[in-house]
Parts: C-alpha cells; sequence; structure tokens
C-alpha cells in the first residue's frame, strides 16, 4: 500500500518521543513492503535520514500547524493518492484529511496525548503543590472530540489512552496500538548489575516528570541516581545496561513513556507514579513497580528492595512477545486501521 504519515515534528528537527515513534513505525512499514510517505514542517536544522521512507518537509513553518502546512498535505496527498492518510497527534482547526484527498481509502488518528490527559496532569501537579489549579476546558475538549469523530479510525497509545476516548470522548471504536521502539533494543541484552546506579532518562520536561522526587529518594536511600537527557537514541541500550533500574516519577496523566518500553526490553524493572497509563498497565507487566504519586518515602522503600533484590526473570510481554517491536507495532497498526 501506499501510505502517509503527517507529523509536525520529525527526527530530522529534533528527537522526541512522537518524532520517534513515527519514524520507527514509516520504517517499520517499509520494511513489510509498503511505499511510506513521511509529510512533515519545514526542515530546522538536523540532517535527513536515510531509508526506504520518503521524508516530505513541505513549504510551512517548522515544527507548527499552520493553514501552510494543511494546504502542502493536502496537495501533496492529491499528487501521491495513498491508501492511507494518518495523523500523529491532531490540528483541531484544520481538518485538511476528513475529505480524504487523493482518494485515501481510510483516515486515523493517533494520540500521543490530549484534553483529559493534559487536565489531570495539571490536576495532579496542583494536587501535589506543584502547580495552580487547572482550569477545565470543556469546550475545547468538546472540539477536539468532534474533530476526532471525523477519523475512521482513533488509536490510542496505552490502555488508559483509549479508555479516555472512549469514555470521555465517546469514540468507543478507538482501538490502542502500542508504541514502537528499535529492534537494536531487543538485542543482547544483559542481567542488571548489583552495583549499577538507579537511572532517570527524559529529553524533556523534568520537573512535570518529578526528577527532584527520585533524588530525593535515592539520596535517602543511600543509592546512586544518575540522570540523562539528550543521549542520542543508539547510544541508550548501553546507558540501560549500566543501570539498576529505572525510575519515572511522572506527573504526567497521559501517554506511555517510551523510556518504560525501552527499559524492559534492556531487562531493567521500572519505578513508576501510579497514574495514567502507569495506573492502567501495572498490573501487566512483572518488573512494574508503581507508587503514589509524589511520596518520597514509598519511592524510598521500592528503591531500597531493587537495590537487594531484583526478579529473576525479564518480562514477557515486553521482552519475550515483543510488544513494543517495531514490526509488531506495524502489523497491529495495519490491523487497526482496518
Amino acid at each position: 500500500m501506499r501510505i502517509v504519515l503527517a507529523t509536525r515534528v520529525y527526527p530530522t528537527h529534533r528527537p522526541g518521543g512522537m518524532p520517534h515513534v513515527v519514524q520507527d513505525r514509516a520504517e517499520a512499514l517499509a520494511a513489510l513492503g509498503h511505499e511510506v510517505h513521511v509529510l512533515t514542517t519545514a526542515h530546522a536544522k538536523y540532517g535527513v535520514l536515510e531509508g526506504d521512507v520518503t521524508v516530505h518537509h513541505l513549504n510551512a513553518k517548522s515544527l507548527e500547524y499552520s493553514e501552510a502546512f494543511a494546504r502542502e498535505c493536502t496537495e501533496t496527498c492529491k499528487r501521491l493518492c495513498p491508501e492511507i492518510i494518518h495523523h500523529d497527534s491532531l490540528d483541531v482547526n484544520r481538518l485538511w484529511w476528513a475529505d480524504k484527498p487523493g482518494g485515501a481509502r481510510r483516515t486515523a488518528v493517533t494520540l500521543h496525548g490530549f484534553g483529559p490527559g493534559a487536565f489531570l496532569t495539571e490536576w495532579n501537579l496542583f494536587r501535589c503543590g506543584r502547580g495552580p489549579a487547572p482550569k477545565f476546558d470543556a469546550a475545547g475538549m468538546l472540539k477536539e472530540a468532534n474533530a476526532l469523530k471525523q477519523a475512521d479510525r482513533v488509536i490510542g497509545v496505552s490502555e488508559c489512552e483509549t479508555g479516555y476516548l472512549r469514555e470521555w470522548y465517546g469514540l468507543c471504536d478507538s482501538v490502542c496500538v502500542y508504541n514502537p521502539i528499535p529492534g537494536y533494543f531487543f538485542e543482547n541484552t544483559t542481567d542488571p548489575p548489583q552495583d549499577g546506579p538507579f537511572l532517570c532518562s527524559a529529553i524533556s520536561g523534568h520537573r512535570t516528570r518529578g526528577f527532584d522526587i527520585a533524588e530525593e529518594a535515592c539520596k535517602q536511600a543511600g543509592v546512586r541516581l544518575k540522570t540523562v537527557s539528550r543521549v542520542p537514541r543508539r547510544e541508550m541500550p548501553k546507558v540501560y545496561d549500566e543501570c539498576r533500574a529505572v525510575i519515572i516519577p511522572t506527573f504526567y496523566a497521559q501517554g506511555f513513556d517510551l523510556t518504560v518500553a525501552e527499559a524492559l526490553a534492556r531487562r531493567r524493572p521500572v519505578i513508576v507514579s501510579n497514574t495514567g497509563s502507569y495506573g492502567v498497565e501495572r498490573d501487566r507487566y512483572d518488573w512494574f513497580y508503581s507508587f503514589r504519586l509524589g511520596d518520597v518515602g514509598e519511592l524510598e522503600r521500592i528503591v531500597r528492595h531493587l537495590a537487594d533484590n531484583v526478579p529473576p526473570e525479564p518480562p514477557q510481554e515486553i521482552w519475550g512477545s515483543g510488544l513494543h517491536r517495531p514490526e509488531v507495532h506495524a502489523r497491529q497498526w495495519i490491523w487497526a486501521i482496518g
């Protein structure tokens, strides 16, 4: 099939969660023999990626939704005549894909965070004394819900996100397709080192991700904490391999951090706040430890336990069956779109 993936940001602009997901999906679909075109905004400063995916940097302001981006996407689809048009996240003001330009057979949107999750994130910060009381934007959420109804399929990246889509937005046909990570995260894995540090890793948003909570808990537990940011992705397996476990004390009530999947693929336990995806997913994985949001004492106790005890077997849902393997994601994504 000829497939168009539209995204306002791609790794040719900058690294990040959503750009990596689009890239990994695009390359996995191409590996299955599909003709894949990525439509994104004007080039910023990074080099163009190599591979079997055609990346179109359109004549529209870099990294932003705009009238120019919508117009350029429409015209490009008319030329390409794709069978599937897919958008990662959503410009609620410009539903250029809804009329299926180029005669597309199916349209779909994957949400990497949206209204309910954004509100609950602000609520988490407020109830822990880290931010002002959030305002509930009912009109904005209704606009987003009505925009999503124009797609043939709406996809959530976790069971939590899919639940928001079904319950908050009434999109009962929404399905969950987990994010992919590159195959090299599953290769040449090792057991956690007995003397390794605990790890916090993220490209941005350290405040909302609660890195200070991890620092305090590790200090009280008397263990080392390593914090990394903006490490090239190819180098991340080595970073995980050097650590004992990964801590994600996040206040985000939406999405599914790639860090979780990457750490588990490297056979490293993860300790996460009991919120959003992690509150829903915690019983799925053997190496998934959750603690009350912002509770330094409870996090400290889990850190102390893992400093002395590591589960003997890797989580089969991630490592064995390959829930986040790119080829599995690509097949599930095609199935979901129908």
